[in-house]
């Protein structure tokens, strides 16, 4: 049997030695092994929830940058997840419903560099690679309830006939001793007024507000309702 010589033994050597290091010299030129694929662009994700009592209240809607058609909608207690966001900075906005207060926004960030703007109604989201970003937006309702009634000695007289601004057709008529409510109404300054009937005098109105803030003008036979989030204000006539 031929014994290898030292020199093929030593070039044996250095080509095993080359292999284990990923290239070798072929014809005194360096191959060098094929790299691994370019790893993808860094990901995130981010979860955006809408919270209101009971899980009430439906088509809060939103605007985003985050992913095309940019805006989504929510109904109470849903919640919207996107995935594979490539990570940046994002803002997502509600848009404003007079029916409903946002009262509050939180988000949960592991790099704690979100943020949220409770005036422009915004989280502002910093998203890192491997990051998950949970962002909420809590909501109350903003309405309240109108009670107006109408008084007269034994419930007599019909058609008395009133004019406001809460709700369309913008005119209602009450029977004596009938009243109408409206409910959902948005919170703001509303004011009804009973029609001159020469049959009857009007001799006095009142309101029970828990704010106090509505009044009444006898000389312009109206009531002047400031109703707040969750109120019930009763005027009578």
């Amino acid at each position: 049997m031929k014994v290898p010589s030292q020199f093929t033994r030593l070039i044996s050597k250095r080509f095993i030695a080359v292999m284990a290091i990923g290239f070798m010299v072929v014809g005194g030129f360096v191959a060098t092994q094929p790299e691994a694929a370019s790893a993808q662009a860094p990901t995130g994700t981010i979860i955006i929830n809408k919270i209101t009592p009971g899980d009430v209240g439906t088509g809060f809607g939103f605007t985003d940058n985050i992913a095309s058609p940019n805006g989504f909608s929510l109904d109470g207690g849903g919640s919207k997840t996107f995935l594979d966001v490539p990570a940046g900075s994002y803002t997502v906005t509600e848009s404003v419903d007079p029916l409903w207060q946002l009262y509050g926004l939180s988000c949960s960030d592991l790099g704690n560099n979100s943020t949220v703007d409770l005036d422009s109604r915004s989280v502002n989201i910093d998203l890192s690679q491997g990051e998950t970003v949970e962002c909420s937006f809590y909501n109350r309702s903003n309405t309240g309830t109108i009670i107006i009634n109408k008084l007269t000695p034994d419930g007599a007289g019909t058609g008395f006939n009133f004019t406001d601004n809460i709700a369309s057709p913008n005119g209602f008529s009450l029977d004596g001793g009938g009243s109408i409510t409206f409910t959902d109404v948005p919170a703001g300054s509303y004011t009804v007024t009973e029609s001159v009937d020469p049959l009857w005098q009007l001799y006095g109105l009142s309101c029970s507000d828990p704010g106090n803030n509505s009044t009444v003008d006898l000389g312009s036979r109206s009531v002047n309702i400031d109703l707040s989030q969750g109120e019930t204000v009763e005027c009578s006539f």
